[in-house]
C-alpha cells in the first residue's frame, strides 16, 4: 500500500501487443511505482477477433515471474472458462510463484459471442450468478482448508486437497 493509503493500478488489456511489449510495459508500471497491473480475461478482445491477444492467466503467470513488486490481476476472470477447483489450484500455485502478488477476481462472464464461438455454454444471468456463487464457495474453502468438500447444484468436490496453502489468506 502507498503512503497515502491509496493504491493505483494500471489496466493493460493485452490486445495488439507482443509479449515483449507487454513485459516492457509491466516493467514501466513497476518502475513508476504503481501497485498493480490488470489484464482482461477474454479469448479475444470483444469486437476485435482479428487483433492478437494473449490468454489472461498464462500471461499473468509470465509477467509475475518477470517482475518483483507489482501485483497482477484480471478485470475479472470469467467463471465459465475454468472449473473453480482448477482455478483455486492455479491461483495457489501462482501465489507461491509470485511471492503473494497475484490478485484473484472472478465474475460470471460478460461476452456471449466468445462463448458461442468456443462452444462454452452461455447460460442466463441467474444461472451464471448461481454458478459464480458456488465457484466462490469452492475456491474460498480450498484456500482455507487442506481438504475441501462441497456439494452444490453446479459444482461438487469431495475431500479435494489443496496443499500447499496459498501464501495470502482470504
Amino acid at each position: 500500500m502507498s503512503q497515502t493509503g491509496v493504491e493505483v493500478g494500471i489496466f493493460l488489456p493485452q490486445v495488439g501487443y507482443t509479449y515483449e511489449q507487454l513485459l516492457e510495459r509491466a516493467g514501466w508500471i513497476e518502475e513508476l511505482g504503481f501497485q498493480s497491473l490488470w489484464l482482461m480475461d477474454h479469448l479475444y478482445s470483444p469486437g476485435l477477433p482479428g487483433v492478437p491477444s494473449f490468454e489472461a492467466w498464462t500471461l499473468a503467470t509470465a509477467l509475475l515471474s518477470r517482475t518483483s513488486r507489482i501485483r497482477v490481476g484480471h478485470l475479472v476472470l470469467c467463471n465459465s472458462f475454468r472449473h473453480p477447483a482448477l482455478l483455486a489450484k492455479m491461483a495457489t500455485t501462482l501465489d507461491h510463484i509470485s511471492g503473494g502478488r497475484v490478485v484473484l477476481g472472478l465474475g460470471s462472464g460478460s461476452y456471449e459471442p466468445e462463448h458461442d464461438e468456443a462452444g462454452i455454454a452461455w447460460e442466463p444471468f441467474p444461472v451464471r450468478t448461481a454458478r459464480l456463487g458456488e465457484a466462490l464457495e469452492v475456491i474460498t474453502r480450498m484456500f482455507r482448508s487442506e481438504r475441501t468438500t462441497f456439494e452444490g447444484e453446479h459444482y461438487a468436490v469431495h475431500e479435494l486437497a489443496n496443499v500447499p496453502a496459498p501464501v495470502q489468506q482470504p
